[in-house]
């Protein structure tokens, strides 16, 4: 989580997460979202985000 005003670009974070993670491993682009969505457990509502970014170009096929 950023801090309030703060900003970081994709480059940042690619350099940043470089030093914990593989190359392969990063995702060639970076999604930056505000909140995310969560069902009232708290659990991640993986369908809301496919909703969400189903028009974003995430350069693989799904099966």
């Amino acid at each position: 989580m950023l801090k309030d005003g703060a900003q970081v670009s994709n480059e940042e974070l690619r350099i940043f997460l470089g030093d914990k993670f593989a190359k392969w491993q990063l995702p060639d682009q970076f999604v930056f979202v505000a909140e995310l969505p969560h069902t009232s457990t708290g659990k991640l509502l993986k369908s809301r985000l496919r909703e969400q970014f189903s028009e974003f170009d995430w350069g693989c096929t799904s099966s």
